[in-house]
């Protein structure tokens, strides 16, 4: 999912969201669940990569149309691919990033992290959304628009 356009064959270098947080600074809404998330995943989880240096994708399509509806209706859904041998990535409960209900905020950084807590949006019973943090560049596949297409706002 991205705002971008993309054509199949290009591809999506990891760390925007590390380089944008950067450069806004302490300003960015993000910026200290970010940092707190980054500690917690060097002390625990020091070869799992960091959410500041990696591409986002989500597991699957129900999971994307998900966040797309609730958090950037105006993104454009993209089929990816990605070097999931050799290169790390991490699987986190999109849910599980604080805050979450029911838990402290450094309860839901840990569930994030260590992947075990399955909550699923008030918005739809049955989705447990599950986003991939990795370290690979993506590479266009397509683009789903026309089966996916764009929310009108």
């Amino acid at each position: 999912m991205n705002h971008y356009e993309f054509k199949p064959g290009e591809m999506i270098e990891p760390g925007n969201w590390g380089r944008i947080l950067r450069e806004v600074g302490e300003k960015h809404k993000h910026y200290e669940r970010e940092r707190d998330m980054e500690v917690y995943r060097a002390q625990h989880y020091p070869n799992k990569p960091s959410r500041l240096e990696c591409c986002f994708v989500c597991q699957n399509i129900e999971d994307a149309l998900w966040y797309r509806r609730t958090s950037c209706p105006k993104d454009r859904l993209y089929e990816v691919r990605f070097d999931s041998e050799t290169i790390p990535y991490h699987q986190g409960f999109i849910m599980c990033i604080p805050p979450l209900r029911g838990k402290t905020y450094e309860e839901a950084i840990k569930h994030y992290w260590d992947f075990d807590l399955k909550v699923e949006p008030d918005n739809q019973a049955g989705l447990y959304p599950v986003e991939v943090l990795t370290l690979s560049p993506l590479l266009i596949v397509q683009e789903l628009s026309e089966r996916y297409p764009l929310v009108q706002q």
